[in-house]
């Protein structure tokens, strides 16, 4: 049993640091696209152990979408975690690196079931009750052809 819990401790750190990482500006996972520094690139956060499909974000509809998504959504005052990110298995939500702040959007952010993370200077959590960021940013990789229609079926039948 104590053995049990000493893997599973050494798990939790392990997997703790590899989303931290993700987090880290210019961080592991960007050679899979080739995007430019002030890119806005978007990582559908999928994979352990390899790659996460990744694009450069290019389309202005999007972006003011996404900006109007930002205006309106709410503070989640009563969010008491350090991330939006979970550590499981399969979909964990996606992260946006924006380093040139193009768009007038922040320079990162995540976002997991209509939860977002921004990531701007400090840290603020926001309810997108409509899961709209989210809804458009697996649309432009579905457009991108990085994830395929088979992950759109499955992620519009979560909660």
């Amino acid at each position: 049993m104590k053995t049990q819990l000493k893997t599973l401790a050494i798990l939790a750190v392990w997997s703790g640091a590899l989303h931290l990482m993700m987090l880290i500006p210019g961080g592991p996972g960007l050679a899979t696209t080739t995007a430019g520094q002030e890119d806005i690139v978007v990582r559908v956060l999928l994979y352990s152990g390899r790659p996460d499909p990744a694009y450069v974000l290019d389309d202005q509809k999007t972006i003011d979408a996404i900006r109007d998504v930002f205006a309106s959504a709410k503070v989640a005052e009563a969010f008491k975690k350090n991330t939006v990110i979970p550590s499981i298995l399969g979909y964990k939500g996606i992260l946006v690196k924006n380093a040139g702040k193009r768009g007038g959007l922040p320079s990162m952010f995540a976002v997991y079931q209509g939860t977002i993370e921004v990531v701007d200077g400090q840290k603020q959590f926001l309810f997108d009750d409509d899961r709209r960021l989210e809804k458009l940013l697996i649309d432009g990789a579905v457009k991108k052809g990085v994830i395929d229609d088979s992950f759109l079926k499955s992620f519009r039948k979560m909660k």
